[in-house]
């Protein structure tokens, strides 16, 4: 099956989530190819769960740090995306296999082999769904998370939305443990910052070193190719669908 690869980069959160689901509704009309997308995020932004509830946000702190806020239409806890690079998979539905735990599983054993192939000890766990206890993300597990030494380093999600799947994840370059928990409101700054380190790592802190992201990109790419039996051709968002995009991202500009 041929599958498009478009890379489109940073750009701000709203254009982020307009242009994803302004692809799968491409999809659903037979007018693309599925997706795999990476992209970028420019100015930093914290990105709500689709149920989560903006109350636990210190839009103050947002405000001052220079982070936009936006809601998925994806569900879990927030994610700080600032340095990290985030994967998209978009699909017809009938794609992946009908279990959501199985369909993690599919589009996330590539990121894991790629990763692995970086040079870190990562592997993939079968996380709970139970109650979400804390708004962040990367404190609590999921279905078949990517983990390294027992900590979180990939963050994914998924909706499937009249026939088509996305799912899309966070892979951490580097994490601001501090920042992201002045991102909420809390009474004990401390307390989940040490949480956060206990929970989450990145790319940066295992390898001692940064990344070279375009082997990074490279490996990703190869790995989907391997593990879902496809065929990538390389393209550029068109300027139409940039426009039919941006139809899309005044709904995602306030959370």
């Amino acid at each position: 099956m041929k599958f498009r690869f478009i890379d489109t980069g940073f750009n701000k959160g709203s254009l982020n989530m307009a242009v994803d689901e302004a692809l799968m509704a491409l999809v659903r009309n037979d007018e693309s190819l599925p997706v795999i997308r990476f992209y970028q995020w420019r100015p930093a932004c914290l990105s709500l769960g689709y149920f989560q509830s903006i109350s636990d946000v210190n839009l103050f702190n947002c405000g001052k740090s220079g982070v936009d806020v936006v809601r998925r239409i994806t569900g879990g806890g927030a994610v700080l995306h600032e340095n990290e690079l985030t994967y998209s998979f978009i699909a017809p539905q009938d794609f992946l296999p009908q279990s959501i735990r199985d369909s993690f599983r599919t589009v996330l054993t590539p990121v894991c082999s790629a990763l692995q192939q970086a040079g870190l000890n990562v592997s993939m766990q079968n996380g709970s769904s139970k109650k979400r206890e804390s708004p962040i993300c990367f404190h609590e597990s999921s279905h078949y998370e990517i983990n390294a030494n027992h900590k979180k380093i990939v963050g994914s999600a998924q909706a499937r939305i009249r026939g088509v799947a996305l799912q899309h994840g966070s892979i951490l370059l580097d994490f601001d443990a501090e920042k992201l928990c002045l991102l909420f409101k809390t009474d004990d700054h401390k307390t989940e910052k040490d949480k956060a380190l206990a929970t989450a790592t990145s790319i940066k802190h295992e390898l001692k070193k940064e990344i070279d992201l375009d082997a990074l990109k490279s490996a990703l790419k190869d790995n989907f190719v391997k593990a879902l039996d496809i065929e990538l051709e390389e393209q550029e968002l068109a300027g139409k669908e940039l426009d039919f995009a941006r139809e899309f991202e005044e709904r995602y500009e306030c959370a």
